[in-house]
């Protein structure tokens, strides 16, 4: 039994237990004592900042504080075909998969978070968010310096498929979808060709750039001579002609900045814990370029400014955090208090502290609706 865990898709391990606890009204200590963790410091460790899954003898005491199972469709996996009881009821992995294919679209949604889960971040850009490899940070950090609203790993439907570009950006009406592959493995550029036909047989609104590395120009001639006449390419190598070309896509033609390999990894860190630069971000940023540096990192900025007019500054920070969440963000204090537009510290002098804040933006409480 000790073996048996579930997964959940990406921030929502960390939404039930919140969730959960609020529900339960007790304090965190004796909250970890009636879910079978040890201490508050050991479930913030492992399970609130999903390091490790949930075992189920542990997910079977939470759920028992919700009234609800929304729950169930955040789950996207089970190291176990029977995983206990929950709420009176047996679960197994065969019962769930036929109940949420009664909702095809949901289930295909949550399958795919297994892309975005699948980890081996390696770097957290100026932006505060992770990528995979130095290509896309490269790119990233390109598109942060030259003001594109970008996102990255954005979920696009194709009918039946669910597709995740490496960035999407945005212009008015217009996108543009961007993959890069700076694999060497014929198969790779094999998948991309797939990824591509899908795009383009679905009429995706959109314009596709493929950029590649140099020295693969052998593997990606093929793809090239295939696609030349409805996809733009372009060589990570070529970094100005690349966001010139971009530019043009905006309509915004003028002089651009091009970061290079080693200005993108002195301005990005290595993943370690999963950090994030927004408190550093809070320190050097002038409080009126908030806004724009948030829209920047991909938040939407007519969002941004409904929530700086909501008053009291309660309700606000509220409002501010659970657009953090929806948004895929990480809710640390700094961001959320650039979202609102508060000074240093205000989430803590409101609330006593982020964790308090966080289980009432979970809990979505009346007065703050």
């Amino acid at each position: 039994m000790a073996y048996e865990r579930v997964f959940f898709q990406r921030g929502r391990q960390r939404q039930i237990l919140r969730l959960s606890k609020a529900a339960s009204q007790l304090t965190w200590e004796k909250y970890c004592t009636r879910i079978g963790v040890s201490s508050y410091n050991v479930l913030k460790a492992i399970y609130l900042n999903e390091r490790n899954s949930l075992p189920l003898r542990v997910l079977n005491q939470v759920v028992g504080f919700l009234r609800d199972e929304e729950w169930l469709s955040w789950i996207f996996d089970f190291r176990t075909e029977n995983w206990g009881q929950a709420k009176g009821g047996s679960i197994s992995l065969k019962a769930w998969h036929m109940r949420m294919k009664k909702n095809l679209r949901k289930y295909r949604e949550i399958q795919s978070s297994r892309f975005r889960l699948s980890g081996n971040y390696k770097y957290v850009t100026s932006a505060g968010y992770e990528v995979r490899s130095s290509y896309e940070l490269v790119l990233a950090e390109n598109l942060i310096a030259n003001k594109f609203l970008h996102y990255y790993e954005p979920m696009i439907r194709c009918r039946n498929h669910i597709l995740f570009p490496d960035f999407q950006i945005r212009s008015g009406s217009r996108n543009a979808l961007i993959e890069i592959c700076g694999f060497r493995f014929e198969q790779n550029w094999k998948r991309l060709s797939r990824k591509l036909r899908i795009y383009l047989s679905n009429n995706v609104n959109a314009v596709l750039v493929v950029v590649y590395p140099k020295q693969n120009e052998r593997l990606a001639m093929p793809v090239i001579r295939r696609f030349h006449k409805s996809v733009l390419f372009a060589t990570i190598e070529d970094m100005s002609g690349l966001l010139r070309m971009l530019m043009r896509f905006k309509n915004e033609p003028g002089p651009v900045q091009v970061v290079t390999q080693v200005e993108a990894l002195k301005r990005s860190q290595q993943t370690n814990g999963k950090a994030i630069h927004w408190q550093h971000l809070l320190a050097t940023t002038p409080r009126e370029a908030w806004i724009e540096t948030l829209t920047t990192c991909g938040l939407p900025e007519i969002k941004i400014k409904r929530i700086r007019q909501v008053a009291p500054i309660e309700a606000r920070l509220v409002k501010a955090t659970q657009l953090a969440l929806n948004s895929g963000r990480v809710p640390r204090e700094a961001l959320v208090e650039m979202i609102a537009g508060t000074c240093n510290g205000s989430a803590g002098d409101h609330f006593g502290s982020m964790n308090n804040l966080l289980a009432i933006a979970y809990s979505g409480l009346e007065r703050f609706r």
